[in-house]
């Protein structure tokens, strides 16, 4: 896990999320300030935003997107698998 605001990947896991660096803990994704951001490892949101069900994909305005099962909004970008990590166009890992 990095400082806030940096890109990390590891694992092939989302590590990033509205511009912030996430780590692991008890299975989950959390942010910098701890907070839950990735539930049971599949769909992603912050306080305020809708999970999809397991397996699908969160938008970061709430709204459910499928994109060949990986993580495909970010900002409003849809994102690309390379190495088996979904990148978004901006060159941040969201997977």
């Amino acid at each position: 896990m990095g400082p806030c605001g940096q890109t990390v990947c590891r694992a092939g896991h989302a590590v990033v999320f509205a511009g912030h660096a996430v780590g692991r803990s008890a299975g989950h994704f959390v942010t910098c300030s701890g907070q839950t951001v990735v539930s049971r490892g599949h769909s992603v949101a912050c306080a305020g935003h809708r999970v999809c069900r397991a397996g699908q994909v969160v938008a970061t305005n709430g709204q459910c997107v499928v994109c060949a099962g990986h993580l495909v909004v970010f900002r409003g970008h849809c994102v690309a698998t390379v190495a088996g990590h979904a990148v978004s166009r901006t060159g941040h890992c969201v997977r």
